[in-house]
């Protein structure tokens, strides 16, 4: 039988630790080096686990803020849709519209409900997409997909309505899911951010059917893109993808 890495365990440790509720939605996590010292290794297995479960939708690192939880332990699993949810244009789609569903009505209800503290949220996590589009342009690396998940995020959280941030934690692995796919192999990071801006700004202005429409569009773009991609190659994860 293989031997199990070292980042597995840590992984499969800290989704315990996650699923329990040791750390809690919205908690940081202790920092690389105190979990390297807690676990008795060096930093690089850690850093990898927490890797993969920023991959997953389950934590976002950020420069200068570290890593903390953005899925609720009760919602997790230990399976990902993985490669069949990519490969199931029904579940596909069916999952997309979900989301646009939860997510253009968090965004009007953000635009209604939003606080200072909101705002400097959005704008932080907007401008934090915009760093890793210089990043990744400058082949430097780069935390885009956190950006993106982090902004999604602070939305509903903006909207003050508990039962739409639930819905989210809900579904951490078809969000991740998601944001994959449309980041890696169809839609441009800089149309990403422009969508981003025009959502922060009707939310800015506190004009709910603008935000409404603009994070419908957004989502409904990224289904386009995804559908007509998936039908050209047969496939999401080919080597013509983008």
């Amino acid at each position: 039988m293989a031997r199990q890495k070292l980042s597995e365990v840590i992984l499969e440790d800290l989704k315990k630790k996650i699923l329990t509720g040791e750390y809690r939605t919205n908690q940081k996590l202790p920092t690389e080096r105190e979990l390297a010292n807690y676990y008795d290794t060096s930093r690089i297995p850690v850093r990898e686990a927490l890797r993969q479960l920023a991959d997953a939708g389950i934590v976002r690192t950020s420069a200068g803020s570290g890593t903390v939880v953005i899925s609720s332990g009760s919602t997790l699993s230990d399976t990902s849709y993985g490669t069949p949810f990519m490969e199931n244009v029904t579940l596909l789609k069916e999952t997309i519209i979900l989301r646009r569903l939860i997510e253009s009505q968090a965004a009007r209800e953000a635009a209604q409900n939003r606080s200072a503290d909101d705002i400097k949220e959005l704008q932080n996590a907007l401008f934090d997409s915009i760093n890793q589009i210089r990043k990744l342009k400058a082949k430097e690396n780069n935390s885009f997909f956190e950006a993106d998940a982090w902004f999604h995020k602070a939305i509903a959280k903006a909207s003050h309505n508990q039962l739409l941030v639930d819905c989210l934690d809900a579904i951490p692995y078809i969000t991740a899911n998601h944001q994959f796919l449309s980041l890696k192999y169809t839609t441009p990071r800089d149309e990403v951010v422009s969508y981003h801006t025009q959502i922060y700004e009707n939310i800015l202005d506190m004009n709910g059917e603008r935000a409404y429409e603009s994070m419908y569009n957004h989502l409904y773009r990224v289904e386009t893109l995804m559908m007509n991609h998936k039908q050209e190659v047969g496939g999401l994860g080919g080597e013509d993808g983008i």
